[in-house]
C-alpha cells in the first residue's frame, strides 16, 4: 500500500515578485534573519503575555516584563554574535586559514558555509555563557524598576520548614521505644 502525497509531475510556479523575495531571503545572513525573527517576537510575545485574560493583572504585567527582557537580550546577543562570527568565518576562509581538501568546491559557497558554521558554534557558546547571566541581571533590574523592590521576593522557606521534626530513633538499630 502506498500513499501519494502529491503527484510527481506537480510544480509550483512562482511569479517574479515572489521569486525576488525568496531570493532576497536566501541571501540574508543569519544575523539579519535573527534580527527579523527577534523583532517580531519582541513585538508580539510581551503583548500576548500582557493581554492574557486567564491570569490576574499583576501576573500579566510581570510576565510581559520578563518576556520583553528575555527576548531583547537574546535578540541583541544573537544578532551581535552571529554578525561577528560570520565575519570571522569569512576571514578564516578568505585568508586560507581553513580550506577544503578538494579544490572542486565553489570557493564562495565554502566561505559562506564556513561563516555559517562559525556563527552556529559561537551562538551555542554565547547562549550559555552570556545570555543566561545577562537575562538574570536584566530581569532583576527591570522587575525592580517596574514593579518595585518587593518584586524581588527572597526565597520562600521550603515547605518542610514548618513541619515539626519527626522522631527517628525508632529507625535506629538498638533503639527502644
Amino acid at each position: 500500500m502506498s500513499f501519494a502525497i502529491r503527484p510527481l509531475n506537480m510544480t509550483l510556479n512562482v511569479g517574479p515578485k515572489a521569486a525576488s523575495l525568496l531570493t532576497q531571503c536566501g541571501i540574508m545572513s543569519s544575523a539579519t534573519q535573527r534580527l527579523a525573527i527577534g523583532l517580531t517576537g519582541l513585538a508580539l510575545r510581551p503583548t500576548i503575555d500582557y493581554y492574557n485574560g486567564q491570569v490576574d493583572p499583576q501576573t500579566r504585567k510581570t510576565a510581559a516584563i520578563k518576556t520583553a527582557v528575555k527576548v531583547a537580550i537574546t535578540v541583541f546577543n544573537g544578532v551581535l554574535t552571529r554578525y561577528a562570527a560570520e565575519r570571522y568565518g569569512l576571514y578564516l576562509a578568505k585568508k586560507g586559514i581553513i580550506q577544503p581538501l578538494t579544490r572542486s568546491l565553489n570557493p564562495e559557497a565554502f566561505r559562506q558555509g564556513m561563516a555559517t558554521a562559525v556563527s552556529f558554534l559561537a551562538t551555542v557558546l554565547t547562549t550559555f555563557t552570556l545570555d543566561i547571566p545577562l537575562i538574570n541581571y536584566g530581569l532583576n533590574i527591570a522587575l525592580e524598576k517596574f514593579l518595585g523592590p518587593k518584586s524581588l521576593n527572597p526565597k520562600a522557606p521550603s515547605p518542610k520548614a514548618n513541619v515539626p521534626a519527626q522522631q527517628t530513633d525508632q529507625f535506629l538499630p538498638g533503639s527502644q521505644r
